[in-house]
């Protein structure tokens, strides 16, 4: 095994809980909105949806969506702001993990490689402080690249100043473990916690 000098790991689905589109679904229900096709691709790869992707690589800005969406829903603003904000709750943190991924620093390379869209950066970014936490926060919206793209694994390892082969990487959709893999990162996927910190931990002891 290489020596691993970096550890990745994705946003939504590993350091964070993905909203429960059932419940999200009861939410619009009591505001009459019927109308659930962004809930059915919310969690969807890239590759499997063409508005996902265009979300996902910058070509269209977030808050386009939730115009379009409000039009649709025929929704006040204020209602539409208090649904965006129902995904953005600390409880959905997972702070173990998240704390153990920032005490891998300063010893090992750190970052968070998420597809999330253009307005990462100024919620999740600035609501739980992520860059005081790791060395990189990379986001496929501005980078126009979404993951499994391995271009983008490759410039995640190009920023955290490594090698891919001298990476781990961890996410919750096998399409995305697979994609660093093939990008020639150590990869697996994630399930839970406890899991996660247990694998981490002996790759790194197997590699020294």
């Amino acid at each position: 095994m290489s020596r691993i000098r970096a550890v990745i790991f994705d946003f939504g689905g590993v350091i964070y809980r993905q909203p429960n589109p059932q419940h999200m679904a009861r939410w619009l229900h009591l505001f009459g909105i019927r109308d659930l096709g962004l809930l059915s691709v919310m969690n969807t790869s890239p590759l499997d949806s063409q508005l996902v992707m265009d979300i996902m690589t910058g070509k269209l800005a977030e808050q386009q969506v939730w115009v379009d969406l409000a039009k649709s829903w025929r929704v006040r603003p204020g209602i539409l702001h208090f649904i965006r904000r129902r995904g953005f709750s600390a409880r959905r943190v997972n702070h173990d993990l998240l704390a153990f991924l920032s005490h891998l620093r300063p010893h090992l390379r750190t970052a968070i490689l998420t597809n999330a869209g253009t307005d990462f950066r100024d919620t999740f970014c600035s609501i739980y402080r992520l860059p005081d936490l790791v060395d990189q926060v990379i986001i496929s919206a501005e980078e126009q690249i979404a993951k499994p793209d391995k271009r983008l694994y490759h410039l995640a390892a190009e920023r955290l100043g490594v090698s891919p082969e001298e990476a781990i990487f961890v996410d919750d959709m096998p399409v995305n473990v697979e994609g660093a893999l093939e990008a020639g990162m150590q990869a697996f996927l994630h399930t839970n916690v406890q899991f996660t910190i247990q694998q981490i931990r002996g790759m790194l002891a197997e590699a020294e």
